[in-house]
């Protein structure tokens, strides 16, 4: 198994919003992925084994500051660092875009994505109460300075 990190294309977005499905109550939709895409304001990439997309990142940016929207890795491809990898090209894709400050909410509860983003230094900032659905969930808020 050899994993590639290279830039989410339109060709992937199926494959990208089918691992999202399978990863989160509310997901994103195939149009949804498209627009970020095609986009300017975001940066999306994709963890790939060969050809078969295992994994996605992305995030949305503006003024020297950015929100990552979603990371998740298909099932199958989970516990072998490909998460780690991912934040890591992301995080230095934004640095490239001058980006200096880094946001993102976890679900209170996703214990595993909290110690990925706390070992890739994000600090807990804040909570968002009820801030999830599917189920009603608080959202711990973080931050990264680049």
């Amino acid at each position: 198994m050899t994993i590639t990190i290279t830039g989410m294309e339109i060709s992937h977005v199926e494959a990208v919003a089918a691992i999202e499905e399978a990863a989160f109550s509310e997901p994103w939709s195939v149009k949804a992925f498209s627009d970020a895409v095609l986009s300017n304001d975001y940066i999306y990439i994709v963890a790939l084994d060969n050809d078969k997309v295992v994994g996605y990142a992305g995030c949305v940016m503006s003024m020297g500051e950015a929100d990552i929207t979603n990371i998740a890795v298909h099932n199958e491809y989970r516990r072998m660092g490909i998460g780690n990898e991912l934040l890591t090209r992301l995080v230095k894709q934004m640095k490239n875009y001058g980006i200096e400050k880094v946001f993102l909410e976890v679900r209170e509860s996703n214990n595993s994505a909290r110690m990925l983003y706390n070992s890739n230094g994000f600090v807990e900032i804040g909570m968002r109460k009820n801030f999830y659905r599917k189920p009603d969930e608080n959202a711990i808020l973080m931050e990264l300075i680049i």
